[in-house]
């Protein structure tokens, strides 16, 4: 398991989420034609941790979480993107097996857009550093 898939699969079983946005809890990219609201999340950057004796096990990942909502449903995409935030931020959390541990989650910015020409979708970009690492 990588560390996005383990975000999707830990928003995908989050309750309010789901009261949100059902299953729609997308890796990457939207279906065509996807159903609205819905989240995507995908992976921006992602180093590799050290410490002064080589590897420390932990790898930071930054990981950008897109809240969508079609027009005129601003309220809409802010309370999925709160939701978001309230599942991810300052928590910890293991998803698979053998275990992948999610050990720290900051979320580092948030941007509100409006995509105008034909989609008309309203997008909360919400970026988090997650710290992670694979339990043997």
């Amino acid at each position: 398991m990588n560390v996005e898939a383990a975000v999707v699969a830990h928003l995908a079983s989050d309750m309010a989420i789901a009261a949100l946005v059902g299953t729609r809890v997308y890796h990457l990219k939207l279906p065509q034609s996807a159903k609205l609201p819905a989240v995507r999340v995908q992976l921006i950057d992602e180093q590799v941790g050290y410490q002064l004796r080589g590897e420390d096990g932990a790898t930071p990942a930054r990981i950008q979480v897109d809240a969508f909502a079609a027009e005129p449903a601003y309220d809409v995409a802010i309370a999925i993107a709160k939701a978001v935030d309230d599942a991810l931020s300052g928590q910890r959390f293991s998803v698979g097996s053998p275990a992948f541990e999610v050990i720290g989650v900051f979320r580092l910015d948030r941007r509100v857009m409006y995509e105008a020409e034909e989609l008309r979708l309203v997008r909360v970009l919400q970026d988090y550093r997650v710290w992670s690492r694979t339990i043997h």
